[in-house]
């Protein structure tokens, strides 16, 4: 299983990084590689709820449903996944802290997950994917810290 932690402080307060980052249908917003994703199952933002992301990696897409199995309110969450629905995801965890920090919000970030395909799936993750994976997730965080900071 492939595992990408990141961290990062956003000079924010803490009630609005949590509430920007936690909610995966912002996540086109800031991650450069979600293109598309949104609630189903009528779903509310806590335990229980479900997102469908689409992604693009380079030439890979993935179209893949988590669902949130542990939510805690400007704490923490983790998503497992329910479903792929396209691609060779077949493992899926991300994990998200907060806590206040020095008047913002320092975040912590861990994605594991497994591709399928075998083998092939394996050389691919080493060649292409992991970088790309890790590279997406500092933008990403970069991105978010820039849109939550320009809101003061």
């Amino acid at each position: 299983m492939a595992r990408v932690a990141v961290s990062t402080f956003i000079q924010a307060p803490l009630e609005r990084v949590f509430r920007f980052l936690a909610d995966g249908e912002n996540a086109p917003r800031w991650h450069p590689s979600i293109v598309e994703a949104r609630r189903v199952g009528g779903t509310q933002l806590g335990v229980g709820s479900m997102v469908r992301y689409r992604a693009k990696i380079g030439l890979l897409e993935l179209v893949w449903v988590t669902q949130a199995v542990r939510f805690e309110w400007n704490r923490g969450f983790h998503d497992t996944l329910v479903r792929a629905e396209k691609g060779p995801l077949e493992n899926y965890e991300l994990v998200g802290r907060f806590s206040e920090e020095g008047g913002g919000t320092r975040v912590y970030m861990e994605l594991s997950y497994t591709l399928g395909w075998g083998p092939l799936g394996r050389l691919l993750d080493s060649l292409l994917v992991a970088r790309r994976v890790r590279r997406h997730f500092e933008e990403g965080l970069r991105r978010a810290k820039e849109l939550l900071e320009e809101q003061l």
